[in-house]
């Protein structure tokens, strides 16, 4: 007798494959099987061709974000449609679709969020100072509570 996975889950392997590559949660996935979000959690783990399944579509997501994330801190030159007023041959006018190129500018939220994930060491707003002291500290609080 068939297993509820090998029933309901394991025929749709490849659908689980692109609902994680179209960015699909875990928890999505198990709600689009009608199974419960820890139940799909302990399938990854007891059949490896799920948890595969599951990984190769959510890695193919994260380096699609990761290209536009890229694309939005260097700038980018995107093509635009538009609609355009073309004058006929006899004066009346009709709308043409055209294709433009234009530039976008470099993203500074995009640039300091990449900056910060891909070189933390250099581009953290968190300042880390190793000293040494010898002696004591003094801290003096005869100033406070005088006008």
């Amino acid at each position: 007798m068939a297993t509820k996975y090998e029933k309901y889950v394991q025929p749709r392997l490849k659908e689980i494959k692109f609902w994680a590559e179209a960015g699909a949660s875990q928890e999505e996935i198990a709600e689009k099987l009608h199974v419960a979000s820890s139940t799909f959690r302990k399938y990854r783990k007891d059949y490896p061709e799920l948890e595969e399944a599951f990984q190769i579509g959510d890695e193919a997501a994260v380096e699609e974000v990761q290209a536009a994330l890229f694309k939005c801190a260097t700038g980018q030159t995107v093509k635009i449609k538009k609609q355009v007023k073309v004058k006929n041959a006899d004066g009346s006018e009709k709308l043409e679709e055209v294709e433009e190129e234009q530039y976008v500018a470099p993203n500074p939220t995009a640039i300091m969020f990449y900056l910060k994930n891909k070189r933390p060491t250099l581009w953290n707003e968190k300042l880390t100072v190793d000293a040494e002291m010898s002696g004591g500290i003094e801290i003096c609080f005869d100033h406070l509570g005088k006008e």
